[in-house]
């Protein structure tokens, strides 16, 4: 048995959250509650909400929709792959200060080649493991006001500063802004002559959005 989404530190961010899960069997309907719970925290501000409560939500979420699938253990997901789902989704806005410290532990004159190689691999999976996370939160965006979560390209390179913020600025880019972000998703960018919804379709699947709406 799954414990409930866990609450988070302030009282006015807990008052429009949707309910917690009850304590019960795995099943699709807590999932759903799971899910919920966790996109209205990734639409939330400091200091209504921290990274950290973030993660804890979508950790929720992730263990809710392990547990329904076949063969998954009755009593949860192993310690081991919740403590990771955290850490990834914690990832998203990841602080300058720990890139700052990854870049100076690999300056070190000394510092073995074979070392260097995993740290290159480790960051590089760790980036695209955060892109994913943002994909999935992004997917459960379908309102035109639902916010979406910066989607990093395989290197973790900044996002433009065009990304949409909602699902709705998504269906209002322009054909220049899609280039834009095709480009950094090293996606080809299709001829002149192509029209902007055939662009924003090319787009979709790099941000995670599934398609509820005509764009």
């Amino acid at each position: 048995m799954l414990p409930a989404s866990p609450n988070l530190a302030n009282p006015n961010a807990n008052a429009v959250l949707p309910p917690g899960n009850v304590p019960g069997p795995p099943g699709f309907g807590r999932v759903g509650l799971a899910a919920r719970r966790a996109n209205t925290a990734v639409g939330m501000r400091v200091p209504l909400v921290t990274n950290v409560e973030i993660g804890q939500q979508v950790v929720s979420m992730v263990e809710e929709s392990l547990a329904v699938l076949p063969g998954a253990p009755a009593a949860g997901i192993p310690a081991a792959v919740a403590a990771r789902g955290a850490a990834l989704a914690a990832l998203v806005g990841v602080p300058a200060a720990l890139a700052a410290n990854t870049a100076a532990l690999a300056a070190l004159a000394g510092l073995p080649a074979a070392v260097a190689a995993n740290t290159a691999a480790l960051a590089a999976n760790t980036a695209a493991q955060a892109a994913l996370a943002a994909k999935f939160a992004n997917s459960l965006a379908v309102d035109e006001a639902d916010l979406l979560t910066p989607v990093a390209d395989a290197l973790g390179a900044p996002v433009p500063v065009i990304f949409p913020a909602t699902r709705g600025a998504f269906h209002a880019l322009s054909a220049a802004n899609c280039d834009v972000l095709l480009a950094y998703y090293g996606a080809p960018i299709p001829p002149a002559a192509i029209l902007v919804r055939p662009r924003r379709a090319l787009l979709r699947p790099h941000l995670g959005l599934t398609r509820v709406h005509i764009d």
